[in-house]
């Protein structure tokens, strides 16, 4: 009928204008502004943690996005592990260099520049075996049980970059049995970048990455990831 073409058309072309102009329709004529969408690194780690980085540096630093994993390709990286994960094979120790999902460095500066780096993928190591003073983990590494999913591990690394990565029991769909205890989920955090010498920014933020992560993969387990370290971490 032609009054219902009338209405129709008269809607549409309210929808535009709001489209448009970004008018919410309250009669005040307000413009809604779009909502600026969040980086890989507040992603992870929050506004906060992206803040810290930038306090910690001694120079001005920037968000990269040059050769980044987004989460979905990240979680793909991962089961590429997990899949090829032989129980027969559980005590050898898995090397793998992981894609960055989240890297901030100095302003305009090239890829081999200082930087914080968060990269997720295969475990190095089986989850039991990843205890303080363990001979396939090195002498001086030190493992903070946060609890029966999730361990972190403070690396020797050097004088120039501090290593510390989160391991999460993650089973994959469609894999063998002990999988998530064999190749569990590794993030690791490589930092060259801050001034930070206390270790709680860096592995409280590490901990929050594996909470966004793992509630975006597809961990048949569901683990649980904190996002608070446990008491007395600096002891255990």
């Amino acid at each position: 009928m032609p009054g219902s073409r009338v209405r129709t058309a008269v809607a549409s072309s309210a929808l535009l204008v709001v489209a448009v102009t970004g008018c919410d329709g309250s009669g005040d004529g307000s413009v809604v502004a779009p909502r600026k969408a969040l980086s890989a690194c507040e992603t992870l780690i929050g506004r906060e943690g992206v803040e810290w980085a930038e306090a910690a540096a001694p120079v001005p630093v920037e968000e990269s996005t040059q050769g980044r994993l987004d989460l979905a390709k990240a979680e793909r990286w991962y089961q590429s592990s997990a899949y090829a994960w032989d129980p027969s094979k559980a005590d050898k120790t898995h090397m793998s260099i992981d894609p960055p999902v989240c890297e901030i460095g100095p302003v305009g500066a090239k890829v081999e520049a200082r930087s914080v780096e968060i990269s997720y993928g295969g475990s190095i190591s089986g989850f039991d075996k990843l205890e303080s003073g363990s001979e396939q983990l090195g002498e001086g590494v030190r493992v903070i049980s946060v609890n029966q999913d999730v361990r972190l591990v403070l690396w020797t690394g050097t004088r120039d970059e501090t290593l510390r990565s989160v391991h999460v029991r993650c089973k994959v769909p469609q894999t063998p049995e002990g999988q998530e205890d064999g190749m569990p989920l590794q993030g690791m955090m490589s930092d060259s970048l801050t001034n930070d010498r206390d270790d709680k920014n860096r592995l409280t933020y590490l901990l929050r990455s594996a909470h966004v992560v793992v509630e975006a993969f597809d961990c048949e387990n569901h683990p649980t990831v904190p996002t608070q370290l446990p008491d007395g971490w600096r002891s255990g």
